[in-house]
């Protein structure tokens, strides 16, 4: 997957958290990210290169290492994805945060065996997870 020359590349493995009950779900992600003063845009991938939606963000610069605080917002569907977590540079620029989903209130239904056979559906509403990566 190639980014806009405006862009940078960076690849973030979500892993939700392990439930009673709960499909888990284990799935690397590709984000081609525009950082302008503190406000990100961007578009995110599936592992296929299937594009899941626009993303859109906040990029806060603290302390040594190039460390920064960073949130992303996207659609997974058929949840909406918030992660937030930290930015440093230590060789690579590495990234390490959480995230949580919620219903996308104007997706379509879909029963829940129909929605567990859907390839590369992302985490169901509620799910809760890290998410570890570095720009490329």
């Amino acid at each position: 997957m190639a980014c806009p020359d405006t862009h940078r590349e960076w690849t973030i493995d979500m892993k939700t958290d392990p439930l009673h009950g709960r499909r888990y779900v284990e799935e690397t992600l590709v984000f081609c990210l525009r950082i302008e003063g503190n406000a990100i845009t961007g578009e995110v991938f599936d592992s296929q290169g299937v594009r899941l939606s626009s993303v859109t963000g906040t990029h806060i610069p603290f302390g040594p290492m190039e460390r920064a605080f960073m949130s992303l917002a996207f659609k997974w569907e058929p949840s909406e994805i918030l992660v937030a977590g930290f930015s440093f540079k230590s060789g690579s620029t590495k990234f390490q945060g959480r995230f949580i989903s919620s219903a996308i209130t104007d997706a379509p239904n879909i029963d829940e065996g129909a929605q567990a056979d859907l390839l590369g559906s992302g985490p169901d509403p509620g799910d809760t997870g890290t998410g570890t990566g570095q720009q490329t």
